[in-house]
């Protein structure tokens, strides 16, 4: 559905959807099954217990996403232009996998024979993401409404022009996982824990504990967790980038192009996933450095940079 408001304005919203079936979910088909699990872990309970690990695919997997989108739009006129994309979406499936043998991200899952006990958000399953741009032509020069009679000043203070480009999003997803015991039969996948209560609440998050490891224990010998992949959500992504330019014309056929640019121009901290092993030791003795479950060390977007450049056009 579009609409124009006049004014250069323009506006749309849109429903898409897609849904994949028959699609690749890889692991190891010779996993123990459910009603073979035992406490003792005995390889005989294999589908083909002369074989150990069978990599392969049963190409059973499916996925959903449903999204509603809205756009508006101004094009340039009186010196400025923008434009802002809001998605709201929910895309759910049972594996990160791409055809030939691609993948994305993190590939989790706890029981090969069931894919359906895997169907969760996808690693990629942004609920939130707003997108913005301006570009604003400084009032200034010959042609704008200040300083518009001398060219001398128009050198100088004329043609700038200014950029923006903003990204606020929600986080991805990220499963919550641990270390089983050494050479298990039983699980071929990632070992996921029980959950005693909701791991995100009822404290102040930060990168000294994003999640709360213990509201999960490990699973008894011979079982599931019950634990869902890509439960918990990582920070989001705040950034912002910034750019000023402006053309000086040096006879009648040469210009040089000058530019700043700036990337994440207000240095704001975009955080990573967190430790998701919950039963890592937690050591926060290195000021900065955190290390241990629901921890996080790393960042999604990099510190403030700063460009200068030029470029001669003839």
């Amino acid at each position: 559905m579009q609409h124009e408001f006049g004014y250069g304005i323009t506006s749309e919203v849109s429903y898409v959807g897609k849904h994949g079936a028959n699609m690749q979910f890889k692991g190891d088909i010779n996993q123990v099954p459910v009603q073979n699990l035992s406490p003792n872990d005995n390889p005989s309970g294999r589908p083909f217990p002369q074989y150990q690990s069978i990599g392969g695919s049963t190409f059973n997997a499916v996925s959903n996403y449903n999204s509603l989108q809205a756009q508006v739009n101004k094009r340039l006129e009186n010196g400025i232009a923008f434009s802002a994309a809001y998605t709201w979406s929910k895309f759910l499936n049972d594996m990160d996998v791409s055809p030939f043998n691609g993948q994305g991200g993190t590939i989790n899952f706890q029981n090969f024979h069931d894919p359906a006990s895997n169907y969760a958000p996808s690693n990629f399953d942004i609920r939130n993401s707003l997108k913005s741009s301006i570009v604003y032509q400084l009032p200034f020069g010959i042609g704008r409404p200040w300083l518009n009679k001398n060219r001398m000043l128009d050198e100088v203070f004329g043609g700038w022009q200014v950029s923006a480009i903003v990204i606020n999003q929600t986080g991805n997803p990220f499963t919550v996982t641990y270390n089983g015991p050494n050479n298990s039969y039983s699980q071929a996948g990632s070992w996921y824990p029980n959950v005693l209560r909701n791991a995100q609440v009822g404290f102040t998050k930060s990168i000294n504990q994003w999640y709360d490891p213990t509201a999960y224990v490990t699973a008894a010998n011979g079982t599931f967790g019950d634990s869902r992949r890509n439960s918990l959500r990582t920070p989001g992504v705040d950034t912002a980038n910034l750019s000023m330019g402006k053309t000086f014309h040096v006879g009648e056929q040469v210009g040089l192009q000058f530019r700043a640019d700036a990337s994440n121009v207000f240095n704001h901290p975009c955080f990573g996933a967190p430790d998701g092993n919950f039963n890592d030791p937690v050591n926060l003795s290195t000021p900065g450095r955190p290390q241990g479950a629901g921890t996080i060390s790393s960042t999604t977007v990099g510190g403030r940079t700063m460009q200068i450049s030029a470029r001669l056009a003839f």
